[in-house]
């Protein structure tokens, strides 16, 4: 489980994330809705401690993640922690001089397995996500944008972690592409019993795979009813 309390945030001369209280339960698909510059991807920052809270703190699994990053010392504790959360960005960032297995194999340099099973996890993994594991020597920039998606998809499961996080998984995907990435979110989230945070403003994505839905607005961050209509919020 994930839990945020109290947390603020704030850059010099621009306010962020102001006390915020925030749960993802385990086996769960949260999602977190807001505009653009909202401060969404700051807060993913705070809870995977790349950015440490101004106040309040960060607790996964019961470790806290903020005092860790406080202190030097536990670096390798902190590290393990983050060994257990998968991560897409938004961009995908694939690297662009390393083939497909060679980006995905990144996600198990930690593990240090033979060769023959980290063939097979990269296999298995892009089977997964709907890829033919005859994309392995490709490079990025012979793959379209939603098969560059699902390859980063591929590498964040690739060691399966207990948690992925999504950062606007769906932005600059055709329609036809948004509607599979969001299938595949779901069908990862039950088959792998990966507990999802998705951060998007694709009301598509948060209607169809949202199961806990929390706004983030004026700096503060709320959890939404199941009644409310989503257009809505950002009336």
């Amino acid at each position: 489980m994930i839990k945020v309390k109290n947390l603020s945030k704030d850059f010099p001369r621009q306010k962020v994330l102001t006390d915020i209280d925030f749960t993802a339960k385990d086996g769960r698909r949260v999602l977190i809705l807001g505009k653009s510059g909202s401060g969404k991807s700051v807060f993913l920052k705070c809870i995977l401690g790349l950015l440490v809270p101004d106040t309040g703190y960060v607790e996964i699994d019961g470790t806290d993640v903020s005092a860790l990053m406080a202190k030097p010392r536990l670096k390798r504790k902190l590290t393990r922690v983050r060994q257990n959360i998968g991560y897409v960005f938004q961009g995908s960032a694939l690297l662009d001089s390393l083939t497909v297995e060679e980006n995905i194999d990144l996600a198990l340099e930690f593990k240090r397995l033979k060769k023959s099973e980290r063939d097979r996890i990269i296999n298995e993994k892009l089977k997964l996500v709907g890829l033919s594991s005859k994309v392995r020597r490709k490079y990025p920039q012979q793959l379209s944008g939603g098969m560059k998606k699902m390859v980063a998809i591929a590498r964040a499961i690739a060691s399966e972690p207990k948690y992925i996080f999504y950062d606007e998984p769906t932005t600059g995907l055709d329609p036809a592409m948004v509607v599979r990435i969001t299938k595949l979110i779901i069908e990862l989230s039950e088959r792998l019993d990966i507990t999802s945070l998705i951060v998007t403003h694709d009301m598509g994505l948060a209607r169809r795979a949202g199961q806990d839905v929390y706004f983030l607005k004026n700096y503060t961050l709320s959890r939404t009813k199941k009644s409310t209509r989503l257009e809505e919020l950002y009336e």
